[in-house]
Parts: C-alpha cells; structure tokens; sequence
C-alpha cells in the first residue's frame, strides 16, 4: 500500500467526518470515538485488496458503513 494512496484515504475521511459532524450517541469522549472509527477504517484498508490497488468506490462504501452510525445527519 502506497504512502500516498493512504494519506488521500485518511485526508477523505477526515474531511468526510468534519462536513458531516460527529454525534457521540455512544459515552465514550469524541476524540475517543474519533480515534476509534479512524482505526476501523484504517484497519479496512489495511486488509482489502481492492482498496490498497485504488477502489475508491470501495473505500467510500466502507467509510461510510463505519462511520454513518457515529453521524448526525439531521
């Protein structure tokens, strides 16, 4: 997996997480649970293929499925 490649991924889903704005539903602190979802995601694109050859699709899908949930969209 490419430096460049994972600086974009992480640079997206913080600017994701930041347009959208974080709502802690959960009673962990928001820089834990933005540390926590940051993991996840990172974890993702460590193990999948795909995303490590380039799939934005793919790395879209997955940050989205795991940060949706800790996102108030209303």
């Amino acid at each position: 997996m490419g430096t460049n490649f994972l600086k974009k991924a992480l640079l997206a889903m913080a600017v994701f997480a930041l347009s959208s704005g974080l709502a802690a539903a959960e009673t962990i602190s928001p820089d834990q649970l933005m540390l926590s979802t940051t993991n996840k995601v990172i974890d993702v694109i460590k193990n999948d293929k795909d995303i490590q050859s380039g799939n934005l699709k793919k790395l879209s899908e997955a940050v989205k499925e795991i940060m949706l949930p800790h996102i108030d969209l209303d």
